[in-house]
């Protein structure tokens, strides 16, 4: 779900991109990542094969997650700076 939202801003926002050039290329990692992963489970199409036949899935997805929270943290940080600069953007986001 967070990959879902973070999608739109990190690979479609021009801003974003130029003010978190780091995290945005690391997003990029991570949508790599979990397309490929949702390829591979649409094509397994059953989870317990998935889950018992996907070799190392489990470490796939802590590290991904782990590497959302981080750009998540980037962008959050960059918005309440956004926020303190310009205060109405604060209504608008809340």
């Amino acid at each position: 779900r967070a990959w879902d939202f973070l999608e739109n801003l990190f690979i479609h926002s021009e801003e974003v991109k130029k003010e978190l050039p780091d995290e945005s290329e690391r997003f990029l990692e991570i949508d790599d990542a979990v397309k490929d992963l949702l390829k591979k489970g649409y094509e397994v199409k059953l989870v317990k094969y998935f889950c018992c036949d996907e070799p190392g899935i489990a470490k796939v997805l802590e590290k991904t997650q782990t590497q959302l929270a981080m750009c998540e943290k980037a962008l959050h940080e960059f918005m309440d700076g956004k926020r303190r600069a310009f205060p109405r953007f604060y209504f608008m986001s809340a």
